[in-house]
C-alpha cells in the first residue's frame, strides 16, 4: 500500500506547481488612514520587499514613513512572511505611518 492511501504524500513526490501555490499568500493591508491593499505574495519574500511594494500601491506622506504590522508587532524587514508567522492563504496586516524626523 502506498503512503497517499493513508493520507499522507511523500513531499519528494510532490507537484512542483502544486507546491509554488502554496507558497502564496493573499495580504490585505489596512491603514488608519482608510487606505487599503490586497496583494499576493510569496511567503519567502522579505519583510523590506513588502513595505516597498505596499509603499508603492499607497500614497506617500510627505516626511513619513510606512510600517507595516503584523499581530502586535513591527514586521521585521529582514525577515521573510513566513518566518515571521505569516503562514495560511490569508492573512490580514496593518500600517502606519510615522514621522521620518
Amino acid at each position: 500500500m502506498s503512503g497517499a492511501q493513508h493520507g499522507y504524500v511523500d513531499p519528494s513526490f510532490a507537484d512542483k506547481g502544486a507546491a509554488d501555490e502554496t507558497d502564496e499568500v493573499d495580504l490585505q493591508v489596512l491603514c488608519l488612514t482608510g487606505e487599503g491593499v490586497t496583494l499576493s505574495v510569496s511567503r519567502s519574500m522579505l519583510g523590506s520587499d513588502l513595505r516597498r511594494l505596499v509603499s508603492e500601491k499607497l500614497s506617500c506622506k510627505p516626511g513619513a514613513k510606512l510600517v507595516v504590522h503584523h499581530v502586535n508587532g513591527k514586521l521585521t524587514l529582514n525577515e521573510t512572511l513566513g518566518g515571521q508567522g505569516i503562514v495560511g492563504k490569508t492573512a490580514m496586516l496593518s500600517c502606519t505611518y510615522i514621522p521620518t524626523d
